[in-house]
């Protein structure tokens, strides 16, 4: 939450823009897959059944699908450019910052730490933070925006084996959770 404050204070309309960006990628995702079904139900198998050789429809439900997944491609590009833009930018202000508080430190400090390991804390604490906003954070979001969003689609086609599907997972992770417990 605290790394979440510190970028917003800089990065307003940057990480709206790349918020916005991951949700149209992800929402593009669940699209192609929910658009399997649209296609072997609503034009595969009518064609196979009356022996049509008209391709039209066919090409345009492929060409839109096409054109949500490039959307897609397109959306989660500049959404990584821009994440990989805040962290760079932010890290910078960051190093800056932890410099100018490092210059305050009285001598006592770096007597009883090792010059070595203050700079190896230090960097790799910034790494992890790097990793952490351009990667860790996008990849969170569209994660769950796209469990939400096949869930949604899931209820919308089948609410039955939705639930037997969510109470497959229930199964799982508690089996999962008693063996890891077992192994361990």
């Amino acid at each position: 939450a605290r790394l979440l404050r510190f970028l917003w204070q800089d990065y307003k309309l940057s990480l709206s823009i790349a918020f916005v960006l991951i949700v149209v990628a992800s929402l593009a995702t669940v699209n192609l897959t929910a658009s399997i079904q649209s296609l072997v139900d609503v034009y595969v198998q009518p064609m196979l059944k009356s022996g049509s050789h008209d391709f039209g429809p066919l090409l345009r439900f492929l060409t839109s699908v096409a054109v949500f997944c490039l959307i897609g491609v397109i959306a989660n590009y500049v959404s990584s450019l821009l994440m990989a833009t805040i962290s760079q930018d932010s890290l910078r202000s960051l190093r800056n910052q932890l410099f100018a508080r490092m210059q305050k430190l009285p001598v006592r400090y770096f007597d009883t730490h090792q010059h070595g390991d203050i700079m190896s804390i230090y960097t790799n604490d910034i790494d992890t933070l790097r990793q952490m906003i351009s990667q860790s954070f996008p990849q969170l979001l569209s994660s769950v925006i796209t469990i939400v969003s096949v869930l949604v689609s899931m209820l919308i086609l089948n609410v039955p084996l939705t639930f037997v599907t969510l109470l497959m997972v229930a199964i799982m992770l508690t089996a999962s959770r008693k063996l890891a417990g077992l192994s361990g």
